[in-house]
């Protein structure tokens, strides 16, 4: 069972799943995608990255920006090689922190999300309320449960998907 976490903006989506991952104890790998600051072209950049590592942003692409959308080439490139890496020792859960509408063009990122969701190793995520095709095609899976987090209810759904992973990663 993978558990992707979907909200609106600033409900604790991030927040509750990074507190999981602190009293699991675990070292996960997988990615995070980060907004940059606003440049002098006026777009802010969003970057995927690493799970646990920093922005470095000299170092890296962005794969789209706000109000300019995605940049399919880069999540295939730089995204793909992240998922390929995350398998490369292969980790008891796999964070996906986050999936919209920017990547909906990039077919080889689409299909690495895919392949690492039809495996074994459970994943942790977070999905945009948004309705794409590649969106829909996750939240429809057997195998995705997918829990909507509230300024209200965030500080209650962190013991249930808990022991939710803990059954999933050890038995």
């Amino acid at each position: 069972m993978h558990i992707f976490l979907t909200g609106e903006k600033r409900a604790g989506k991030t927040t509750l799943l990074k507190k999981i991952i602190e009293t699991i104890g675990i070292e996960p790998k997988g990615f995070r995608t980060v907004a940059g600051e606003k440049e002098a072209d006026g777009y802010e950049y969003i970057y995927i990255i690493p799970y646990g590592e920093e922005l470095k942003k000299e170092k890296t692409q962005p794969v789209g920006a706000r109000k300019k959308g995605g940049f399919p080439k880069v999540f295939d490139k730089i995204g793909v090689k992240i998922l390929r890496d995350t398998l490369d020792p292969a980790p008891k859960l796999i964070i996906m922190d986050e999936l919209g509408f920017m990547e909906s063009d990039a077919r080889f990122f689409k299909k690495a999300v895919l392949d690492i969701l039809d495996g074994d190793i459970p994943v942790l995520g977070v999905i945009k309320p948004r309705h794409t095709v590649f969106l829909d095609g996750i939240r429809d899976r057997d195998d995705v449960r997918v829990i909507e987090v509230t300024e209200g209810n965030r500080n209650d759904l962190k013991k249930e998907i808990e022991d939710i992973l803990i059954e999933q990663m050890y038995g």
